[in-house]
């Protein structure tokens, strides 16, 4: 079963989240420290999952603070034409590194701990810009996992209603239906009936996982009251059994 979004499984996706996360919480808040600091977090976890692509993509792991001259030397190694740091997304990524740079270091302006959320924005949109370039460069599949935009920030929980939709007058109690229910909190709650056993319920799984916006645990497939199916999640904010 492909899953598209929501499903966190490589580190580089787990620390992508955490810096989707830190953006939302920076538009979310109400006063200037805190939006600093979520700000900061934003572009140190930007840049240290640029570098994670990077090491991943050139399959070398000794690309690291020298940034420009080490992906200069792996793109040499394996023949491929260097980059233009001097213009585009390329001068970009330099900034982004200047930018992170100032952040980690204890010699810095009063003023650029404050700094505007738009930093934030645009050390993701850099970021996401870089990973598709630099697959781009070397002819590969980008990660699937860049593309993902969506973090709730500070929510509500996820306590507002569960909707459940009936297909065709089938009836929940009927042991032929067939029926999608996920899993929020411990709890399970059923969200598609359909009246005929022999329904492809993948793209109901799939449409389900994409379009949710709580962290559910788990999507749950039964024939009836019989579990034929059960896919469990890695979503950020998802309690997994131990």
């Amino acid at each position: 079963m492909t899953i598209s979004r929501g499903f966190v499984n490589t580190d580089y996706y787990h620390l992508w989240t955490d810096t989707l996360h830190a953006r939302a919480l920076a538009h979310q808040v109400r006063n200037r420290w805190d939006r600093g600091a979520y700000v900061r977090w934003t572009v140190i976890n930007a840049w240290a999952v640029l570098e994670m692509v990077f090491r991943e993509a050139l399959d070398d792991e000794k690309i690291g603070n020298r940034f420009k001259e080490d992906v200069n030397r792996a793109l040499s190694d394996k023949g491929l034409e260097s980059l233009n740091w001097g213009s585009g997304i390329w001068q970009k990524v330099l900034d982004i590194k200047k930018l992170r740079k100032t952040y980690v270091h204890t010699k810095i302006n009063q003023i650029d701990l404050f700094p505007d959320t738009g930093v934030a924005d645009s050390a993701i949109l850099i970021v996401r810009e870089a990973t598709k370039a630099i697959y781009k460069h070397i002819n590969m599949t980008k990660p699937a996992w860049i593309e993902d935009d969506q973090d709730r920030g500070w929510d509500n929980g996820g306590k507002g209603s569960h909707i459940t939709m009936t297909m065709d007058g089938a009836k929940e109690d009927d042991p032929d239906v067939i029926k999608v229910a996920y899993v929020f909190e411990g709890r399970e709650y059923v969200s598609n009936v359909y009246p005929q056993e022999d329904t492809n319920y993948e793209p109901i799984v799939n449409n389900l996982i994409r379009n949710i916006r709580i962290p559910i645990s788990s999507v749950r497939v039964y024939k009836g009251n019989q579990l034929i199916n059960e896919l469990v999640l890695n979503m950020r904010g998802s309690e997994l059994p131990e």
